[in-house]
């Protein structure tokens, strides 16, 4: 899964914030994509309440989590989201990924 998959499953979704300027400037480059991606993270916050987070332990690894917030109730969202990753940009596409498949 790679940040054109995120996005290409974002639009099925209905995301229509895509932005025109990183079609021409950076095209088929999306791993430049950190302000779209960053737009996605907020749609999903904004629109459906799911917030994303990564936590980090002190061994510098990075944990995404996903908690879908309705009429006040916090509810986790688990599965395989749990994993280990190497970076703080992998954790967080991985979560945004596994949010649009909940929707």
């Amino acid at each position: 899964m790679n940040k054109l998959d995120i996005i290409n499953l974002a639009i099925e979704k209905g995301y229509d914030y895509l932005q025109p300027t990183y079609l021409e400037n950076y095209g088929d480059d999306v791993e430049n994509w950190c302000v779209e991606m960053a737009l996605l993270q907020k749609w999903l916050r904004d629109k459906y309440h799911i917030y994303i987070r990564v936590a980090t332990n002190g061994l510098r690894m990075h944990f995404p989590m996903i908690e879908i917030v309705t009429l006040g109730s916090t509810q986790g969202c688990g599965g395989n989201i749990w994993r280990k990753y190497d970076s703080y940009e992998e954790a967080l596409d991985e979560a945004i990924y596994e949010a649009l498949t909940i929707l």
